[in-house]
């Protein structure tokens, strides 16, 4: 899972709308990617498994870049990971996202 948050104005955001890209590699390389728009206050949860499989017949070791690309309007994404072994032991991990410039035009 990608994890991305729009923080409204009050908590420190920019209180604009964010463009976010997500663009997906493999050990080929680039795989695709997928646009959102997301208002001040907005989280989303984005499926990576699901989204490759269904929109690229992709399963295998994935990259992802997160880009807010317009608008001045910086996110907070993570990676969530889940896990069931067997049915008999489960639990997950979660990493933060790494801070990077702003780009100026959708690179998707």
């Amino acid at each position: 899972w990608i994890c991305i948050f729009n923080p409204p104005a009050e908590v420190g955001g920019s209180g604009r709308v964010a463009f976010v890209s997500l663009i997906y590699y493999g050990p080929q390389g680039k795989i695709g990617g997928q646009n959102y728009q997301m208002e001040p206050g907005q989280r989303i949860s984005v499926n990576v498994n699901q989204e490759l499989k269904q929109n690229y017949n992709y399963a295998g070791d994935v990259s992802v870049a997160v880009l807010s690309w317009a608008n001045n309007a910086p996110v907070i994404c993570e990676r969530a990971m889940y896990y069931n072994y067997r049915g008999q032991i489960t639990g997950g991990s979660q990493a933060p996202g790494y801070q990077e410039a702003e780009v100026s035009a959708p690179p998707y």
